[in-house]
């Protein structure tokens, strides 16, 4: 018997269901995003929107499916460099009032920009559209000011019905080299 889902239980092993597994892959947009400024900045066009200053850039290509995955570069010595991505904006996962589970891979639409008093910011707006329940809506804002090396973020969930919160993520990275 294969061991890939069994439990040993008083020296027997019980079979379960089988494991079932799923696998997402997102084709992204092929939009170039413009060359960094090196100046502090929120730019949003229909193509994409970016976050950034003298040391890194926050860029998000718009996709058919949304804004999103972002891609984080840096200034190095060397020029500018991709360090990492956000594979999506968020990820929501919540049981209905009905007990039914619903998950949602996040990406933002109709991005807005802001700059003031020496900083920048880019919002985007998700809202679910789950026909069975009320509309969930989450905000997520990136923001960054002249000379830090760090991006703030913040995210506000709204439910439209009372659900059971299972996991919120956002924003979550993936490094591509580490020192």
């Amino acid at each position: 018997m294969p061991l890939d889902n069994v439990e040993r239980t008083g020296g027997e092993f019980v079979a379960h269901k089988p494991l079932q597994a799923r696998e997402d892959r997102l084709v992204g947009s092929e939009a170039a995003l413009p060359a960094p400024s090196g100046k502090l900045q929120a730019v949003v066009t229909r193509d994409y929107a970016v976050l950034e200053n003298e040391h890194l850039r926050l860029g998000f290509r718009c996709n058919t499916f949304g804004f999103g995955p972002g891609e984080l570069a840096v200034k190095t010595p060397s020029g500018w460099r991709t360090v990492a991505w956000l594979p999506r904006l968020s990820r929501l996962v919540y049981r209905t009032a009905k007990d039914e589970r619903r998950e949602h891979g996040v990406f933002g639409a109709d991005p807005s920009n802001a700059e003031e008093a020496g900083r920048a910011a880019i919002r985007f707006q998700w809202i679910s559209r789950d026909p069975k329940i009320a509309s969930n809506r989450l905000s997520m804002t990136f923001a960054l000011a002249a000379g830090e090396k760090c991006v703030s973020t913040q995210y506000e969930l709204t439910a439209g019905t009372t659900i059971g919160l299972l996991a919120f993520e956002g924003p979550m990275l993936y490094v591509l080299e580490r020192d």
